[in-house]
């Protein structure tokens, strides 16, 4: 499954190289990062946020998390998910298709 929903990000998002994305990030903010600390693993992701590792690429693909692909790997953006973080928490559950 992760490699055809990589193939899919590639297809649908453009490819930002990382060493692009890392001047791009430093030039807004005045403390140097390191590469690492830019990014976060999907596992990781799914911990902070207190999801399943399945729920951070539906994420992605929904446009709500930011991704960098870095060769094989998917990694989202630490400040995507501290924006998801902050974000208020909705309520109520989803309609199904009997009641919607």
């Amino acid at each position: 499954m992760v490699p055809f929903l990589l193939r899919s990000l590639t297809t649908r998002l453009p490819e930002v190289p990382f060493c692009m994305l890392e001047a791009s990030l430093a030039s807004q903010s005045t403390d140097p990062l390191a590469p690492a600390d830019l990014t976060v693993s999907v596992a990781e992701a799914a911990r902070q946020l207190g999801v399943s590792r399945a729920r951070v690429y539906a994420l992605v693909q929904q446009g709500q998390l930011d991704p960098v692909i870095q060769g094989d790997t998917l990694h989202v953006t630490r400040a995507s998910v501290n924006r998801r973080r902050a974000a208020p928490a909705a309520t109520g559950a989803p309609l199904s298709p009997a009641t919607a």
